[in-house]
This record gives structure tokens, sequence and C-alpha cells, in this order.
């Protein structure tokens, strides 16, 4: 069995990548292994934790200068770290493994997104001439300094990957991003992801007259939630049904959807704003669902809401961007929508795809359901523990 030092900026239970460390260092611990965590940013009082095991020690940055060289790992597992000195100081303990959660020093903004209309995806590759993109097709903010300030330190942090003995990602498309910047294929591993367990609810799921759709995430432009609002007219006109929305979730983008609901709010359609939810109320509100819609107009790294939409047996429509095809299988367990550019037609059209014919709107909630349960925490822990051993093996 290994001691493996697991690195992330937050301690703070603060999105998904924390949501995954919960769950992953647990599964760890109860395959034998022995754990620590170290993180950069200190936790305020009142903040969520990450809930990590008894006996799994955490450090801040500093003690951990102090404490860890003397614990010793075998190998040293890096997430969303953002003090580039303190993660190459990490990496100099043990062979390490890094997992790109996101974009890691492939953009300068992160997002890999043209931003000007017709907002889609970026396919460059990063190098310096990005520079003259980022503000004509509004990759980021506006501030020069800014730019090349992100620029050199996504330079940095792709240097630190191809130093690293390992990189990770969610799903093959992650994978061929970091392949065509230089990094060697057999260092470049997309794990199966998995579903952390769920609540209990059993909450049946009956038709009903209205077209029932619900949305999970961030309220960020990149999100598509303008555009998913704006795609409700046309879809209620279309299937001749009433429409209703739950938006789960709260961002920066929540002043200018309200407004926009606000301005097509009819008989027809109703759109109700749940804030964030704790899990229980959550799910239940996606079990009685028809559809998850995921309208995301950024490429996403993965989607983690549409593996979890899926085990409640909710199937899902999505603009077919990043890795979203990785868990969401066209005509199987949802629907995808052309994605460049995306679109309100091209959304409203996949919707009624999926709601058009009772047959075969039931096979794709059985195949949701069926397809989630495929992506388990103990089939991505074995495969992680083979990249560990690799690499520690490798090193010895």
């Amino acid at each position: 069995m290994m001691r493996i030092l697991v690195g992330n900026h937050h301690r703070t239970l603060v999105g998904g990548v924390e949501t995954y460390l919960g769950a992953v260092i647990e599964a760890l611990q109860n395959a034998g292994h022995q754990l620590a965590f170290a993180h950069e940013a200190a936790s305020g009082p009142g903040d969520i934790l990450i809930p990590l095991p008894p006996n799994v020690p955490s450090f801040e940055a500093g003690a951990a200068r102090e404490r860890l060289p003397s614990w010793k790992p075998d190998v040293v597992y890096l997430h969303a770290m953002h003090d580039l000195a303190f993660t190459k100081w990490m990496m100099s303990l043990a062979p390490s493994v890094a997992f790109a959660h996101g974009y890691y020093g492939l953009c300068i903004s992160g997002m890999k997104m043209w931003k000007r209309a017709p907002a889609h995806a970026c396919a460059k590759q990063f190098d310096w001439k990005c520079l003259f993109y980022f503000h004509a097709k509004r990759c980021g903010g506006m501030n020069p300094i800014r730019m090349l300030q992100d620029f050199f330190r996504e330079s940095r942090k792709l240097e630190l990957l191809r130093q690293s003995d390992a990189v990770l990602t969610h799903g093959g498309r992650m994978r061929d991003e970091y392949i065509a910047q230089g990094l060697a294929p057999d260092r470049v591993h997309a794990l199966p992801h998995f579903v952390p367990p769920g609540s209990s609810i059993d909450v049946p799921w009956r038709p009903a007259d209205a077209i029932r759709l619900v949305f999970v995430g961030r309220f960020d432009e990149i999100k598509g939630g303008q555009l998913l609002l704006r795609a409700l007219p046309e879809l209620s006109a279309r299937a001749q049904r009433a429409v209703t929305l739950q938006m789960i979730g709260s961002g920066p983008s929540a002043p200018v959807w309200k407004k926009l609901a606000r301005e097509i709010a009819s008989e027809k359609i109703r759109v109700q704003f749940r804030g964030w939810l704790e899990s229980a109320g959550k799910d239940a509100l996606i079990a009685e669902s028809d559809l998850l819609i995921v309208p995301s107009v950024w490429p996403e790294p993965f989607g983690q809401v549409g593996l979890e939409a899926g085990a409640l047996g909710v199937p899902a429509v999505a603009f077919d961007v990043g890795g979203i095809p990785n868990w969401l299988r066209h005509g199987v367990n949802g629907i995808l929508a052309p994605a460049n550019p995306p679109t309100t037609e091209g959304l409203v059209a996949a919707i009624l795809i999926a709601l058009g014919n009772a047959g075969d709107y039931a096979k794709l909630r059985a195949n949701a359901k069926q397809i989630a349960s495929e992506f388990t925490v103990d089939r991505h822990v074995r495969a992680l523990e083979a990249v560990f051993e690799s690499v520690v093996k490798h090193e010895k």
C-alpha cells in the first residue's frame, strides 16, 4: 500500500473538485492506503470543509513545508493548485500525478472558448499567438496587463504538467488536448469518472401536461442559461404544451437571467429560481423533471451533473461541447444538440426529439440510469491505483 499526499488550493468545499476529493480520499483509505492532505488557502469560520477521515492529517502550506518531508509520501496527487511555487515544491517530494479538472495550461482565460458572437469553443492550441486572439475573440477580460499575467501563469502551469509523471483527465477529448500540446501519450490518462453516492430518495416520475425542465449549475454566461430561457417560447409554441423550468444554482448572471425570465413569463411558461439546494432537495427536483438541460456554450471538461441526473433516471439534453459526449450518448441516454455554434433553435429541436415519442423517451430514462451506474467510485479508484503504481515503479 502507498502513502499518498493529496494537494488542492482549498480545504473548503467550494465546488466539484472538492466534492471529488472528499469521495476519492475516503475510497483510497478504504482500499488500505495512507493519506495526507495539503491546501494553500486558509478556511474561514463557518466554511464547510472537505470531509476527511479522522486519521488523514491536513496541512496549510506553511505547516506542510515543515511537516510533509518527514511524512515521506510515495506519490503526490495534485489538483486545482494556484501557488505554482508550492506546487513545484510538492512535486519534489515524490513522483507526481496531476488531475486536470479544467483546461489547466491550455488557455489564457481557462475557458477555451471565444465569446464574441456567436460564442463557441476554441480549437486553437495554446501558444503565444493566443495573445492576438484574446481581445479580438473576447476570450477573457479587456485588461492587457492581466492578459499577459494570465498567459505566463498558464504557460508555467503547462510546463509543470509536462514535468509531472502522469496527467489525468476526465475523458478522451481532454486527453487529446494535452497530447496536442506535446505531452507524451503514455503519460496522459483518461480515467473513468464516477457519480458520488446520492441520496436515497424515491420520487416516482409521472407524465404531466407541461414539459418539466431543470437546470443545475453556476449562473454564468458560459453556462448558457440565457440561451435556454430564450428557447422556452419557441419550445412551448412548437410542442403546443406549457413549459416549466427549475433553475438550481446561483452566480453573477442571476440578475440578467431573472429579468429575462420575467419578460418571457406567461400562462404557458413558468420559471422558478431555487438557489443552491442541499443534495436531497436538488435530487428531488431533478427526479420529478422530464429532462436535465445542460446548455453550456463553453467546452465543459466533463459535466458531472449529467451523471447525477442519470442516476435518478433523468435523461439530458446538452450541446455537443467538450467532454459532455464522454457520458451523453446521443439517442441512448439523452440528445446532443449541434454546437457550431450553439443556438436556441438547435436546443429546441434536441428537446423535442428527446420527448417526441413515449416509447423512445422511456428508453432514454432507463439508459440514463444504467449508464450512470457504470461510473462507480470503485472503478475510478482501481484505475487511479494503477496510475500511482506505474509512476512509483518507474521512479524506483
